[in-house]
């Protein structure tokens, strides 16, 4: 399950409204506008990038299909929280399950972290896949430093 969610997908920010893909989020944003053409020379890992105000000009943020309200990457951004519903069940999933995978995640939240904590607490095998160092590295049988789009397409998880 996905803790923090994916960029993949956007969510209304006023609404809830779920139904938008990434791509078609990239259309809107085309066909809003049209002649706007800014560029960043860095992306960071988190897919930040810095745009001056002049770059950003008059360039028109897409508005939810159905209420025009604000949207997003369906992510938890720092500060935001996990909804609990997802926690709750993630939990219940835990219980149930042989192993941990963490794939694409530094654990350096706590909303993360404390799976590992609960992993370990159970005695359960934990696999990582990230690029770069984790917060759960010490606690890990098994650590691949890749990207996880290179290694997952090739793993079968028996469940």
């Amino acid at each position: 399950s996905e803790l923090h969610g994916c960029s993949a997908r956007v969510v209304c920010v006023d609404c809830g409204y779920k139904s938008l893909t990434r791509e078609e989020l990239q259309e809107i944003i085309l066909k809003q506008n049209p002649n706007w053409t800014a560029q960043s020379n860095t992306i960071n890992p988190d897919a930040d990038v810095h745009l001056t105000e002049e770059q950003l000009g008059d360039f028109q943020p897409p508005r939810c299909p159905r209420c025009s309200g604000r949207i997003k990457p369906d992510v938890t951004f720092f500060g935001d929280n996990v909804d609990r519903r997802l926690v709750d069940f993630l939990k219940e999933q835990l219980s149930k399950s042989d192993s941990v995978l963490v794939a694409g995640s530094s654990l350096e939240v706590m909303s993360s972290y404390r799976f590992i904590l609960a992993a370990q607490q159970l005695k359960m095998p934990i696999a990582i896949i990230n690029i770069g160092r984790t917060r759960g590295d010490h606690a890990a049988q098994l650590k691949i430093s890749t990207r996880c789009g290179l290694i997952l397409p090739h793993m079968e998880i028996n469940s």
